[in-house]
């Protein structure tokens, strides 16, 4: 909660202003897209293997 709040609150020190409306769009599909994808990958690779999310994850970090 408070690190979107915050994103939106800095956003407008970082775009320009006539850039603005795109940056928040662009964020939102973002963070929408990463949701809507994210649920079923992570069930697909829990499916392929149940240690494989976890190896993933380490692998990511």
């Amino acid at each position: 909660m408070f690190f979107q709040l915050a994103g939106f609150a800095a956003l407008p020190h970082i775009v320009p202003r006539r850039q603005l409306p795109t940056a928040v769009a662009q964020n939102q599909a973002g963070e929408l897209g990463a949701g809507l994808a994210g649920r079923p990958l992570g069930g697909a690779r829990f499916a392929a293997g149940h240690l494989l999310p976890f190896v993933a994850d380490l692998l990511s970090w």
